[in-house]
């Protein structure tokens, strides 16, 4: 079960659409869009043209992830939106295990965000640093995660293909 697709953002200025998917920094991409003047259009991907440009910013999955955990399993991760209060407390185990059973784009792998796309779009893969943005940092919460290398191992078996993704996007 897949969940919905993530909004691209069309930015006629710089004739691109773009995807920032949860937990990728896609607060800090609005926030900087709109302080910056930038005038943009929020799309599904069905709904972009073949032909597009489409940047996709990627993130490494187990800083996603680890970005994840805080968000959801740590009080006051969340506390602007209210998302995600039944799953304060969780562990990263734990909160591996519930992203199995439950779809949500915050932890959909990039991979399927991407697939919705129009076959005939050229899709390049960055990084937030490549955007020609001042970037805020919001939605952050610090700490250690605790995870086992056993865990790390899981993330990156599942998450496989946002990982060639990623390291495509960082050559």
């Amino acid at each position: 079960m897949r969940c919905k697709g993530i909004y691209f953002l069309h930015i006629p200025v710089w004739g691109i659409y773009l995807g920032v998917p949860p937990k990728c920094g896609s607060t800090s991409v609005h926030a900087a869009l709109k302080w910056a003047g930038i005038i943009y259009h929020s799309y599904r991907a069905a709904a972009i043209p073949d032909g597009a440009q489409v940047e996709f910013v990627m993130r490494h999955p187990l800083d996603r992830f680890k970005s994840l955990w805080r968000f959801r399993c740590v009080v006051g991760g969340d506390g602007t939106y209210g998302t995600g209060r039944a799953l304060h407390g969780l562990t990263p185990h734990q909160l591996f295990k519930h992203t199995k059973r439950f779809p949500d784009k915050h932890w959909e792998p990039q991979a399927n965000l991407v697939e919705d796309l129009p076959t005939r779009c050229n899709v390049r893969y960055i990084t937030l640093g490549d955007l020609r943005l001042t970037l805020p940092t919001l939605n952050t919460t610090e700490g250690d995660v605790p995870m086992s290398s056993a865990l790390e191992r899981k993330i990156l078996k599942r998450y496989a293909e946002d990982v060639e993704l990623y390291e495509r996007a960082t050559a």
